[in-house]
């Protein structure tokens, strides 16, 4: 994922000497520490906003399934929307930067078969570990998840809400690639939180973390050392 590219990236420059925009790399870092807190406070409010509505306007089962399986369809648009406007870049940079008789319409297309071929191969164990490892969720705290991902995820991915914000002199967010993972366990944890804290497996939240630092670390070292190899060689 994002992890291993930045490492490697960094790896492949350091090797070559090449000169490495650290504020850059700052800002990408930042955003990643960001985009979690901004997925759990969305999804701790949504969580609230949707157990108040259910409890105040309560429906029959059968209306309550069909707008379920309707919302889920819809946040799953959403969520595909934005991790292809937020992440398509990441993976088609690369690539147009060494393909260069090839049209950016081209690349990103063949990265977008790719990644739906990888959807398909796709480990079940690493899906669990998030939809049911780290912590149960039912279908109505899956849409809040999805909810809360794909929102977070867009401002860091529009450039419009950037102009908004910038206009009325508020904060803003870098326009940089934030990986899934970030927001969805951001807000699975925002969800435990708004039910308690009950329910979260730290043990399993304490390797995923683990897992963020270590990734680009072994990355980077080894890009290092692939590319000192075949210099070598």
């Amino acid at each position: 994922g994002k992890y291993s590219i930045l490492g490697s990236i960094t790896g492949w420059n350091i090797c070559r000497y090449t000169h490495i925009d650290w504020d850059l790399v700052k800002n990408i870092l930042k955003a990643w520490i960001w985009a979690p807190i901004i997925a759990a406070g969305i999804s701790f409010g949504l969580m609230k906003i949707v157990r108040k509505s259910l409890a105040s306007h309560p429906i029959s089962l059968i209306k309550r399934d069909l707008i379920l399986r309707i919302s889920l369809i819809m946040a799953g648009v959403l969520a595909s929307y934005t991790l292809g406007a937020n992440n398509i870049g990441t993976i088609t940079g690369p690539f147009l930067s060494v393909f260069k008789t090839f049209s950016p319409v081209c690349i990103t297309a063949a990265v977008c078969v790719a990644i739906g071929i990888g959807f398909l191969m796709a480990n079940k164990r690493v899906i669990e570990t998030i939809g049911r490892k780290l912590f149960p969720l039912s279908p109505t705290e899956g849409l809040v998840v999805m909810m809360g991902s794909a929102l977070s995820m867009i401002f860091f991915s529009m450039e419009s809400i950037r102009n908004i914000l910038i206009f009325c002199h508020l904060p803003t967010l870098p326009l940089v690639p934030i990986p899934m993972s970030n927001v969805m366990i951001g807000s699975i944890v925002g969800i435990s939180v708004a039910k308690g804290g009950y329910g979260l497996k730290y043990a399993v939240l304490g390797r995923i973390l683990m897992s963020w630092f270590i990734v680009p670390v072994v990355a980077g070292g080894l890009s290092f050392l692939l590319l000192t190899l075949g210099n070598l060689l």
